[in-house]
């Protein structure tokens, strides 16, 4: 007895009464969305006589998950490429293709790809959406053919002739299972214990959010030091009566007021709306030079404004230890209202902004620690720090409003603007 693929079983049953019976029964089960498996047998124990004589068939069919429909959709909303591939019937692939909302008409099989032309079979392979009867190199390929459009490819599987591919690709995902195999967890970079679509989908929802909090936390802690240099360097020069613009203590506890709990809240922000939406681009860097000299601008903006409010303090005619105090306050004030505008949201404060609700505590804990020190003589004297007038808290407060009023106006510029232009078009497989 012989059992195998219908198209096989079919051509050594050449020419017998039943086979072409069979290869239309074949036909309807695969359509009806089965693996199929023929079965034939030979009257004699001789291995060489041929032809045989069909048997018969078996269907097999995998029940489909109600959340891969709905993984799918995400996935194009996201801008993923979904491409299935299958060592089975091209008539079974097509059926289970439609069940999950993958379009059947794109659907290549191993057979056909051969016969194109390698130009050809590249540009056919990026435009499938379903392959068949694939062979291991067809695998590799298919995973070649993205790259080379510049695709970040993520590649899942579970079987030994998936390894190969699991290894080209830029993401190996191996599945657990029944059907697992040592290899293809040896081959992977990740490892699933739920071989479903939407645990991925999940996984690239929490690292686009992960990487939309990283720019954010990055772009807080550069913009603030910057800040923080461009003052003593503006200090030297605009007020040579303080013998440092700011003594080494005080950006010590600046440093650790500003830069410690607001950006750990800020590493676990939460986007506004779904993180699948916010697509990032392979080809850009976590910092590209454009985002770097936007943030070393708020920085100089920042800076600006810290040292006008020491020269407004100066013009009162403060004692240059007040005054000095006057520039403290005003850095760390709008440098923890910078947390906001760092945000990977469209604006600082606009809808949701009381969600992050870590950043809340972060900043109203900072504000303490500041009471503290200026309610403590002690530790105020420690930080070689002065009372402060109810005026000098309160143009503090004043330069930190116009600095995140004028950036936020600029950001919604900027935004109104792409918006006319449109969509950038994007593509990832």
């Amino acid at each position: 007895t012989l059992k195998g693929a219908p198209e096989a079983i079919a051509e050594a049953c050449a020419g017998r009464p039943g086979t072409l019976e069979l290869m239309q029964g074949a036909q309807a089960m695969a359509e009806g969305g089965s693996r199929v498996i023929a079965f034939a047998t030979a009257r004699s124990a001789d291995p060489a006589f041929r032809p045989l004589e069909p048997v018969g068939l078996v269907g097999l069919r995998d029940s489909i998950r109600a959340s891969s429909r709905l993984a799918i959709l995400a996935c194009r909303d996201a801008g993923i490429q979904v491409v299935m591939v299958t060592g089975d019937h091209p008539a079974t692939a097509k059926a289970v293709a439609a069940s999950v909302g993958l379009d059947p008409s794109k659907t290549l099989t191993g057979a056909e790809l051969q016969a194109l032309e390698p130009g050809q079979r590249a540009t056919a392979l990026r435009e499938a959406e379903v392959v068949a009867r694939v062979e291991p190199e067809t695998k590799v390929a298919l995973v070649d053919a993205h790259r080379a459009a510049g695709h970040v490819v993520v590649m899942m599987g579970d079987g030994i002739n998936d390894a190969p591919a699991l290894r080209k690709a830029d993401v190996g995902v191996a599945v657990t299972g029944a059907d697992s195999t040592d290899v293809a967890r040896e081959a992977a970079d990740i490892v699933l214990t739920r071989g479903d679509l939407d645990t991925l989908v999940q996984g690239v929802r929490e690292g686009r959010r992960i990487y939309g909090n990283l720019q954010a936390v990055v772009a807080y802690l550069i913009a603030g030091n910057t800040s923080e240099v461009l003052v003593v360097l503006a200090g030297l020069a605009l007020f040579p009566e303080l013998l440092v613009p700011l003594a080494a203590v005080q950006l010590l506890w600046i440093n650790f007021v500003t830069d410690g709990l607001p950006a750990i809240a800020l590493g676990v922000d939460q986007p506004q709306g779904d993180a699948l939406r916010n697509r990032p681009s392979a080809k850009d860097s976590l910092l590209p030079p454009r985002r770097l000299w936007q943030l070393l601008g708020r920085g100089a903006l920042m800076a600006a404004a810290v040292a006008g409010t020491g020269l407004w303090a100066r013009q009162q005619g403060w004692e240059p230890v007040v005054v000095q105090t006057q520039m403290f306050v005003s850095l760390i004030a709008v440098h923890l209202l910078m947390a906001y505008v760092s945000r990977a949201t469209p604006a600082a404060f606009g809808r949701g902004w009381w969600r992050n609700r870590a950043l809340l505590a972060a900043i109203a804990g900072s504000l303490v620690l500041q009471g503290v020190v200026f309610a403590v003589p002690a530790v105020r004297d420690a930080l070689r720090l002065a009372p402060l007038p109810a005026a000098g808290w309160a143009v503090a407060a004043l330069a930190s409003a116009v600095v995140i009023l004028w950036i936020e106006t600029i950001r919604a510029l900027a935004a109104r603007a792409a918006a006319r232009r449109g969509p950038p078009v994007e593509t990832a497989a």
